[in-house]
């Protein structure tokens, strides 16, 4: 089992451990061109997830700078604004303001939704699958650590159908393995023993 103490400490709490994840894997992206629209997208994911930025163009250079922070000002794209140096990073406007609409599943939260809307608009291809093989895992752990003991990977592929409104496409079967490698404190397999088999 690992606990939240146990991992890396976040750069920008206010993002989360989801946003410095998709930061990480935007690094890894061999091709310029795909990793540029990689960190396109994060930079649309934080700004959704502060309304505030998403309708104010002078609180966008704010956000490339914290994407810049998040990757310790190593990713290497065509940034669209001036990076301020690190010791300035705090100066920088930021919107606190969070949304309070209704979340539909409320034990995945907010930002869980506002993934899986970007998603939905991605172009087919490996970077989508791979932002909805993060979005899974998040799901899976943000679900065991609201306080349910257990849970098996069909509920979390059901969930993420649903809040898609089943436009989001996936490969199910790479989706269960993957969520039966993830790190999680319960074990996928032992769920899905005594569940039985899937049904399909």
């Amino acid at each position: 089992m690992q606990y939240n103490t146990e991992l890396e400490k976040l750069k920008l709490p206010e993002f989360g451990r989801n946003i410095q994840k998709m930061v990480e894997h935007c690094k890894t992206i061999p091709d310029r061109e795909e990793r540029q629209h990689c960190a396109e997208t994060i930079v649309e994911v934080m700004a959704r997830i502060y309304p505030e930025a998403a309708n104010k163009k002078e609180n966008h250079p704010a956000l490339w700078n914290q994407l810049a922070a998040l990757s310790d000002y190593t990713l290497d794209i065509d940034f669209p604004v001036e990076i301020v140096a690190q010791e300035d990073l705090h100066k920088l406007p930021m919107p606190i303001n969070y949304p309070d609409d209704d979340i539909v599943y409320r034990h995945y939260g907010h930002i869980t939704q506002q993934l899986i809307t970007v998603a939905t608009n991605m172009p087919e291809g490996a970077e989508k699958n791979a932002f909805i093989e993060l979005i899974a895992r998040h799901m899976k752990n943000t679900f065991l650590t609201w306080g349910h003991s257990s849970i098996n990977n069909e509920r979390i592929v059901k969930d993420l159908k649903a809040l898609s409104n089943g436009e989001l496409l996936f490969n199910e079967e790479q989706l269960y393995t993957l969520l039966d490698d993830n790190n999680s404190p319960i074990s996928s397999n032992k769920a899905r023993s005594q569940k039985g088999k899937r049904k399909r």
